[in-house]
């Protein structure tokens, strides 16, 4: 085998693959069929495919020695870019990549491999004229590439793009040193603008001047890009990585691109375009698994924060794995845009955006699209917050929105900042359970608003959703709107019951609450309220619905929050008050649920305006055992007395002003119109 091998060595050197070698073959009986030599092929007409004749030449020379590690050969030329036998250079594990075993067309350099693997004691580094501006390689063989060394170029603009359709794999020891971009992918072609595409596995590709737009998949794929254990995939300053594959999977991995973008896709039968906004794709589109497993990270932090751009099936985010946009100096934030069918995100996972700046800048936006569910539990996050600067807009978009076991949405501002927008659409369900939506203001700037548009919306088991300014801007108007039902139902497991608030706890007005839907049902200690307490104005609160019912108190007793179920709209001492209006067909408060306003100050209560066809008050509220207290009602038992709170059922406009200045406020009017009014079981007006 070995006298067979050198002979054939031989023959490649000299140029002389011609009958001779097919005689050799002949005369050990190997005619008319493949052989392998040292695992090289030969093909039918027994001549040695030009890759694997250099890997043979490396191998003899001492070039090249497979890893002990990894059993997979290393980087292997396929020579269809070159006319003559070419050896790479190899010098201390540094593997040197010049242009001329490639093809320069205009500033677009092509290269083609059979395969291609870095160990995690080489580098690969590829040069060139610096008139290059795209480096394209090509994996034509077979198998996944795998990347566990460095990834270099030498080329000062030339942005790389390295396909392989069987799949790249990214090793713990793998570094990038680049000065361009990077985009890896599995598609099967390269998109190229006024010119064929440059097809991964086409014997003879069309190599044109034209510049790559984008990604082109013939079918559904089975390329899968993997990169685990690694904290160290980072491009340069400005720059964009993207990953673009069947399914994509980032383990315990850190991927970087400083003020510049990221771009994640599992795509397969269509073509994606790359952009300085991200990612585009025909309606044909079908979308893959994206995982960004056990504290994964991608961000585009910087002075001027980047933009993170992800395409596909699903996106799932685990064991608080991470995707981040701050922008930490005087520029303006980016943009973090999810394009998907599901987002599942768990385990404390989060995604925020936001700007920290002496400065005004603006922040970025969170965009979220999903044609089905956009689902968070335990304790995830979508965050956006500024500091002395224009706030961005949370937009989430879906078919099912659902956010669950103490997972939040939050937006945040402080300093003289301004806050932005939070916007929840869904066409079927939003659904809240023991969580929160949250718009906080500690600044001198207005906080933002709040709306919430779905069909059905559901607020369940301790949720809040809730404005709050704590500085002298003003707070935002929060706006509910559902097609069919508003509920307000259940307690969490330490008996906080669901509240939708609008307060204002400095001298900045609180902002209003707007609700509208079909039905609207307030249960178990649920509330509606806006508050002042330090001299803001507080806000009013409008219901428009058809039927509106207001039920019970907590299941568990007295809290911090309050007992009854109602409407609240309530001023401390130095506040003043905002109306109530309520326009249903049917209203029914009882078993203790009330509607009410009342001032704790020289300021009069605001008024109660309802209106409609049917109201019914009936029934008191009931006697909570101790053996119902859950923790915040034991905490509150423990350190306050009882309160003697309303217990029966109604409508009230109170004065409590005495107990807290010399002057008090008039309690507020009540104004009732409707065709039929019903009292029943000590019910009270």
């Amino acid at each position: 085998m070995i006298l067979r091998t050198l002979i054939i060595i031989s023959l490649i050197i000299t140029g002389n693959v011609n009958s001779s070698l097919s005689a050799n073959i002949d005369m050990n009986n190997q005619k008319k069929r493949s052989v392998q030599t040292d695992e090289y092929d030969f093909n039918k007409n027994g001549i040695m495919d030009l890759g694997d004749a250099i890997m043979v030449l490396q191998i003899m020379s001492g070039r090249y020695s497979n890893d002990n590690t990894i059993d997979r050969p290393g980087i292997i030329l396929d020579g269809s870019m070159s006319s003559s036998p070419v050896t790479l250079t190899k010098l201390e594990e540094h593997i040197h990549i010049p242009s001329d075993f490639g093809q320069q067309k205009g500033n677009n350099l092509f290269h083609s491999f059979k395969t291609f693997n870095i160990k995690s004691s080489e580098s690969a580094t590829f040069s060139g004229p610096d008139t290059i501006q795209n480096i394209i390689i090509r994996i034509t063989g077979d198998e996944t590439s795998f990347i566990d060394g460095q990834f270099q170029s030498d080329l000062p603009n030339a942005t790389i793009y390295l396909l392989n359709p069987n799949g790249v794999k990214i090793g713990t020891n793998a570094s990038v040193n680049i000065n361009a971009s990077l985009h890896i992918s599995t598609a099967d072609y390269l998109v190229m603008e006024d010119a064929e595409p440059f097809i991964v596995n086409d014997a003879q590709p069309v190599l044109s001047i034209s510049q790559p737009l984008g990604f082109g998949f013939l079918d559904t794929g089975t390329g899968i890009i993997d990169i685990a254990h690694n904290d160290q995939i980072e491009i340069s300053t400005g720059k964009t990585i993207s990953l673009i594959g069947s399914e994509i999977n980032i383990k315990n991995s850190h991927i970087i691109a400083s003020e510049g973008q990221i771009n994640v896709a599992s795509l397969s039968s269509c073509e994606t375009i790359l952009s300085d906004s991200g990612l585009t794709v025909n309606e044909k589109c079908s979308g893959g698994h994206i995982n960004l497993l056990d504290s994964s990270r991608l961000t585009v932090d910087g002075s001027g924060s980047g933009n993170i751009f992800i395409l596909g099936g699903v996106l799932h985010l685990n064991e608080a794995s991470y995707l981040s946009s701050i922008s930490n100096g005087n520029k303006n934030g980016g943009d973090i845009n999810l394009l998907l069918d599901n987002l599942n995100m768990n385990d404390a996972s989060f995604i925020q955006n936001g700007t920290i700046s002496g400065e005004i800048s603006r922040g970025g936006n969170i965009n979220i699209t999903a044609t089905e569910t956009v689902y968070l539990w335990n304790k995830s996050r979508i965050i956006s917050s500024t500091e002395n600067s224009l706030a961005g807009i949370i937009r989430i978009q879906a078919k099912n929105i659902s956010i669950r076991q103490e997972s939040v949405i939050n937006s945040h501002t402080t300093g003289f900042g301004v806050g932005g927008e939070i916007y929840l659409v869904a066409s079927e369900e939003v659904l809240f359970s023991n969580s929160a939506l949250s718009m906080d203001s500690e600044a001198s700037g207005n906080s933002g608003n709040i709306i919430i548009k779905s069909n059905n919306i559901f607020v369940s088991n301790g949720s809040t959703i809730v404005s709050e300014t704590s500085g002298t801007g003003h707070g935002g108007c929060i706006s509910i709107q559902a097609g069919n039902h508003i509920n307000l139902v259940g307690t969490n497991d330490n008996g906080i019951a669901n509240t939708i608030s609008n307060n204002s706890t400095s001298t900045g007005n609180a902002g209003e609450i707007y609700l509208n839907a079909s039905q609207i049902s307030i249960e178990d200690g649920g509330t509606i309220n806006a508050a002042s307490m330090d001299g803001g104005s507080g806000g009013n609160i409008q219901i428009h619905t058809d039927n509106l019912e207001l039920i019970g108190v907590n299941p568990h007793g007295e809290n911090l929050d309050g007992f009854n179920s109602g409407i609240i709209s309530v001023t401390d001492p130095t506040g003043t008050l905002g109306a109530i209006q309520i326009s249903s067909k049917q209203l029914i408060i009882k078993e203790g649920a009330y509607i009410k306003t009342n001032t704790c100050s020289n300021g009069n209560a605001g008024k109660v305006q309802i209106q409609g066809e049917s109201l019914t008050i009936q029934g008191i509220a009931p006697v909570i055992a101790k053996d119902q207290f859950l923790e915040s009602q034991i905490v509150f038992n423990e350190n306050h007395s009882p309160t003697d709170g309303i217990k029966l059922s109604g409508i009230y406009a109170n004065s409590d002003s005495h107990q807290y200045t010399e002057h008090s406020g008039a309690g507020g009017n009540i104004i009732i119109d409707f065709s039929k009014i019903s009292l029943y079981e000590e019910g009270g007006e």
